[in-house]
């Protein structure tokens, strides 16, 4: 186990204090809900690269906490949280010898990540119910000619 010093750890401190006011920041444009969970993840990448993977990961769930709970865009913090630890696994991923084994390892992170599962996390996070139809809904008319109807012209 590699011991961090004193700079290191201070290091990771600022870069989470940064990345934290990068999310908060971020509530406040329409477009930053997208730009901002990428840019905290681009503060990860020092933190792995001087503290290693076992720090990187404590700042990660740190600032994906604090992100969640001091966040005012909750489609920010959610992004942030469900795809933030990118930059951790990305290095240990990169390592798998076979190319067609690599690629199937980042698809299958890639599965876990739906829109569905996105929306799901947001209605979740933000304290709304989910709702999940069962029934297909059929148009009302079904007659060919019926004037009213768009699709039947």
């Amino acid at each position: 186990m590699k011991r961090t010093t004193s700079k290191e750890m201070a290091l990771c401190g600022v870069l989470a204090a940064l990345a934290l006011t990068v999310m908060i920041l971020g509530g406040m444009f329409p477009a930053a809900s997208y730009c901002c969970p990428v840019l905290a993840c681009i503060l990860l990448v020092p933190v792995v690269e001087t503290c290693g993977r076992r720090i990187a990961w404590a700042w990660y769930g740190a600032v994906a906490l604090l992100s969640c709970l001091l966040c005012p865009d909750p489609e920010a913090a959610a992004l942030f949280l469900f795809l933030g630890y990118y930059p951790i696994i990305k290095g240990p991923l990169d390592r798998i010898s076979p190319a067609l084994l690599r690629a199937l390892a980042k698809l299958a992170l890639g599965l876990c990540d739906t829109p569905y599962t996105r929306l799901a996390a947001q209605a979740i996070l933000t304290g709304k119910r989910v709702y999940v139809p069962t029934e297909e809904v059929e148009p009302s008319c079904t007659r060919r000619s019926c004037l009213s109807c768009p699709w039947s012209r």
